[in-house]
């Protein structure tokens, strides 16, 4: 007889797979828009690719990678987040709203 657990791990699989599935099809079919992603604009109005919004990407995408395996070692419960964690994002918002935030009180008051 198969096991009751199997059967709902399997369809946490499809469904995670199916989601996936869609909002890449989504995408890449431009109904979910990724222009300006990553990009930024000058006073000017002159698009540029901003750094901040780079390592805000890849801090996210990598700590969601790690996580994911943590919970594939280990599927009965829910990882803990590491200290580390936290610290890597706090330090990534501080840098990417300090630009901003420099970027605006320039502008503003011309220094």
């Amino acid at each position: 007889m198969v096991d009751i657990l199997k059967i709902a791990v399997w369809e946490g699989y499809i469904f995670l797979f199916a989601l996936l599935a869609i909002i890449a099809l989504r995408i890449l079919t431009g109904d979910i828009r990724t222009k300006g992603l990553i990009e930024g604009r000058t006073s000017q109005g002159s698009p540029f690719v901003s750094a901040g919004r780079v390592q805000l990407l890849i801090a996210t995408l990598a700590a969601a990678l790690a996580y994911l395996t943590q919970v594939m070692q280990n599927q009965q419960r829910f990882p803990d987040v590491p200290r580390e964690w936290l610290l890597l994002f706090g330090g990534s918002q501080v840098l990417y709203l300090g630009s901003k935030f420099h970027g605006k009180r320039s502008q503003r008051f011309h220094i």
